[in-house]
């Protein structure tokens, strides 16, 4: 995709320029002024104000009998290189190595005739302060003693601020200055302007910028075309490069998001898998009544194999051999009623403590049973013996180990929102703002001290806020003032606001844009 510096670059001012009515009035009365009228006309205009197109209007609402062109000269010309140019697009001739007093002659010759034979010539003259004063003065001397002012030679200065003041320094006799400031635009010029140079180059395309965006444009320009233009152009070469790069597609909140989201999926995951662990270990409590059984059974058949050693050792004592058969018998019934005994306590004890762990002596009874019984009986000590090393085989069989208490699934907590760090108390209050509502962007300007004393010598400054922006890659202060529900709201309360912020022309800004700017700042700041 190519990028917008690729591309026909809709804001050079070049494809049409609007003329709009604020400049049709100035225009009518300054056209009047030069065709019956003496003196010399000057209109004064700030560095973009629109000086050079406004001289093309004028030239080309002048008739062409009339209308000798526009004489737009480089600064630093000497003055007898400038009355060269002012007479040959006078259509004057100009000898070689000709002085400044020889061209001033021509020029009073020329006007001479003009008004002999009864006809008007206007010349218009832009960026009339690059002359300096020496040539300024021979120009206005050519004027003095004039009697007739509908004919003649007519001049009309457009510069830079301070023209009509150097005029006036002069003190020329019978010479007089009049000036008019070029008008700045209004919104709605600015916004005709941008929609006409951005359709006459990029026909069938959606208009760029948004109203929040040539707002912004507008007000940083100061309502004027030329510097307007030229921040549309850097912001339709900025956004184009931004569109080209595929990681800046993404809004920055879009992209927190989407980090923001992946975590919590793979934090689900790994809580779920762990879930189901614990899930499979929680089973094994259930069985514990069969691990008891086994356990219970284990000792039982301990019981048995030391009866049956009983019963054995006593074969070899005929005489005792009944007792010794009747003990075995008891010896093994009084076994299995213990161990069963044994079991059941352990399961008691094991569910009062929540663990599954099987009484490591469920066996033990038994064995005591046996030593009781088999006691009295000298000739048995072989048997106690035996078993009395049952025991320890079924101690030996039980589980090693028995599964802990089931433990309920660990469901992650909430993860908060995402706050910026390092915000001042006034961008902190704009964050905490609602994202619907509007706010009123009363000024802006690259020096915060300068802002910060504009906002405490206002009357209003209880609802004023100053936060930061970046503007071309470098800081950029903005102040604004309340909140209101929604941008009507923001209109309708415009009025109320001090003249001092009325005059810098206030408009109401989005507090979703606010936000954007606020953070996109602390994640770029230089």
């Amino acid at each position: 995709m190519p990028s917008a510096s690729e591309t026909a670059n809709p804001f050079s001012g070049g494809a049409c320029f609007v003329n709009p009515p604020t400049w049709q009035g100035v225009l009518r009365q300054l056209l009047h002024l030069a065709q019956f009228s003496g003196g010399l006309q000057v209109v004064d205009g700030e560095v973009g104000a629109g000086k050079t197109v406004f001289a093309h209007h004028m030239s080309r609402s002048l008739p062409d009998d009339v209308c000798c062109g526009v004489l737009a000269l480089p600064p630093g010309l000497p003055t007898s290189q400038v009355f060269d140019c002012l007479l040959t697009s006078l259509g004057v001739d100009v000898n070689d190595g000709q002085s400044v007093g020889q061209s001033i002659i021509a020029l009073r010759h020329y006007d001479a005739e003009l008004k002999q034979e009864q006809l008007r010539k206007i010349l218009i003259i832009d960026d009339a302060h690059n002359f300096d004063d020496q040539a300024l003065a021979a120009l206005a001397s050519v004027f003095q003693g004039g009697a007739d002012t509908e004919v003649g030679l007519a001049l009309v200065f457009i510069g830079e601020p301070g023209t009509a003041q150097r005029l006036d320094s002069l003190n020329l006799v019978d010479v007089e200055v009049r000036d008019c400031i070029l008008p700045a635009f209004s919104l709605s010029d600015a916004t005709e302007l941008l929609t006409q140079e951005f359709a006459e180059t990029h026909e069938g395309q959606a208009f760029p910028f948004d109203d929040d965006t040539v707002c912004a444009l507008w007000n940083e320009s100061a309502g004027r075309p030329g510097e307007l233009l030229r921040l549309a152009q850097a912001a339709w070469l900025e956004a184009g490069d931004a569109r080209s790069a595929w990681w800046s597609r993404v809004p920055i909140w879009h992209a927190l998001a989407i980090v923001v989201l992946i975590v919590a999926l793979a934090w689900g995951f790994l809580a779920q898998n762990f879930g189901r662990e614990t899930a499979e270990e929680a089973i094994v409590p259930a069985n514990v009544p069969a691990l008891q059984q086994d356990t219970a059974d284990g000792a039982r058949s301990s019981a048995s194999k030391a009866a049956s050693s009983i019963n054995v050792a006593a074969i070899t004592d005929a005489p005792n051999r009944a007792a010794v058969n009747e003990a075995g018998g008891s010896t093994t019934s009084s076994a299995e009623n213990q161990a069963q005994k044994g079991a059941e306590q352990s399961s008691a004890s094991s569910e009062a403590v929540g663990q599954a762990e099987p009484s490591a002596e469920a066996g033990e009874p038994a064995r005591l049973a046996i030593d009781v019984i088999a006691a009295p009986s000298a000739n048995s000590e072989s048997a106690r013996q035996s078993t009395a090393g049952q025991p320890r085989e079924a101690k030996a069989a039980k589980p090693a180990s028995a599964p802990a208490q089931a433990k309920a699934p660990s469901v992650p907590a909430p993860r908060p929102k995402p706050e910026l760090e390092g915000l001042t108390p006034d961008e902190s209050a704009l964050m905490a703002m609602p994202p619907g509502g509007y706010v009123l962007q009363v000024s802006a300007a690259k020096s915060l001290s300068a802002l910060q004393q504009f906002v405490e010598a206002q009357p209003n400054n209880a609802t004023l806020r100053i936060y930061r922006s970046l503007r071309s890659g470098k800081s950029w202060f903005v102040v604004v003032e309340g909140f209101y529900a929604d941008k009507d709201s923001a209109l309708a309360a415009m009025s109320n606001l001090p003249s001092g912020q009325l005059k810098a022309g206030p408009w109401p800004k989005s507090m979703a844009a606010v936000k954007l700017e606020i953070a996109a700042y602390k994640q770029q700041a230089p």
